[in-house]
């Protein structure tokens, strides 16, 4: 069964790639502190790996079959492009303030404090989320969408990592990511 699944859909060999990149960057980065902060450069490497190979998986997945042309409602591509739209504004806005936090040599407690990260903790990841969703509901093809459903569940995977060694780190974050949810913003 899994064999056969990989031969329908070897971009699974690639997902399962970037998710093993991903662990070893977090396990890299915390293990700095003993062996020395060298490790973090081969962290930061490892990190930009698995971005790479997510990217390159997804892709992969887009073009393995040929997209679903007719028969979509007006209504799915809408909300698709729409999808895609507030995405790349929302990952675009995160990634600008955090660039601003490093121009400006902002502390994170004022990184925290400015929108959208006082209200949500992962904008960048929620924005590409998002991106990822409305092209995968543009092309519609079973690969699209087990692409999108076994990425996204390494991701979160690797997310829930990333914010265990960042409490166990810091205890900032750690009273950070208490007090600001992951995706959804909060109503008050």
């Amino acid at each position: 069964m899994v064999v056969s699944a990989i031969q329908d859909y070897p971009f699974l060999l690639a997902l399962l790639a970037a998710s093993l990149a991903g662990f070893s960057a977090i396990l890299l980065r915390r293990e700095r502190q003993i062996f020395g902060q060298w490790l973090g450069w081969l962290a930061g490497l490892s990190s930009m790996l698995a971005i790479l190979t997510f990217a390159w998986s997804f892709g992969w997945a887009w073009i393995i079959e040929r997209p679903v042309e007719q028969g979509m409602p007006l209504l799915m591509k809408v909300a698709a492009v729409l999808l895609i739209f507030v995405g790349t504004s929302l990952a675009g806005w995160a990634a600008m303030m955090h660039a601003r936090r490093t121009i400006r040599s902002w502390n994170i407690k004022k990184l925290q404090n400015q929108l959208p990260y006082n209200k949500i903790r992962r904008p960048i990841e929620l924005g590409v989320m998002l991106v990822v969703l409305g092209i995968t509901l543009l092309i519609g093809t079973k690969a699209a969408w087990i692409c999108y459903l076994v990425g996204l569940m390494a991701i979160q995977a690797l997310l829930e990592l990333n914010d265990w060694e960042i409490r166990v780190r810091d205890p900032v974050a750690a009273e950070y990511q208490r007090g600001t949810p992951r995706y959804l913003p909060s109503l008050r």
